[in-house]
């Protein structure tokens, strides 16, 4: 069952990060990711809280249920289900991220690094600002992220 919730979280993941292409996102929420702004602090609290969260959300189906529910919902409103979850939260706060720095970064920072990957689809949303950052750090955020998605930790290597 792990591995299919594993294989179901990685999925779900790229699903959120390709919104767009689904017509999914919000005008709203299409600024909100354009104005994040993505630094090296910031992506290793958001690097070193999802795995902490794609095993909380995949451990069982209550919280597969949650993650289903959250991929259909604008940023701001998944945003305001994360506060109200006490263990998404409790995961939060000890990376020292609020729920909208996780729930608008992580998309962000996906993108930003899908498109640094040479993904060239005009559904990904990145500032020129994001993309250069992803471009400069790819070697150490594209294996993070993958290992994120799959419940591994990766640990931080530089700062910007």
């Amino acid at each position: 069952m792990k591995v299919r919730n594993g294989a179901f979280i990685f999925a779900a993941s790229i699903a959120l990060a390709c919104l767009p292409a689904q017509g999914q996102l919000s005008e709203a929420s299409k600024q909100e990711i354009l104005k994040y702004k993505l630094t090296m602090p910031l992506s290793n609290k958001l690097l070193a809280a999802l795995p902490d969260m794609t095993g909380y959300l995949g451990s069982d189906q209550q919280g597969m249920a949650k993650l289903k529910k959250w991929m259909r919902m604008p940023l701001a409103d998944q945003a305001k289900e994360v506060e109200a979850d006490s263990g998404a939260m409790a995961i939060l706060k000890k990376r020292g991220l609020t729920a909208k720095e996780y729930v608008v970064g992580v998309p962000t920072l996906r993108m930003a690094v899908m498109k640094a990957s040479g993904r060239n689809s005009p559904n990904l949303i990145v500032s020129p600002a994001n993309l250069e950052f992803a471009r400069e750090n790819l070697d150490i955020l594209r294996p993070r992220m993958e290992a994120g998605d799959s419940g591994k930790a990766g640990l931080p290597r530089r700062t910007r």
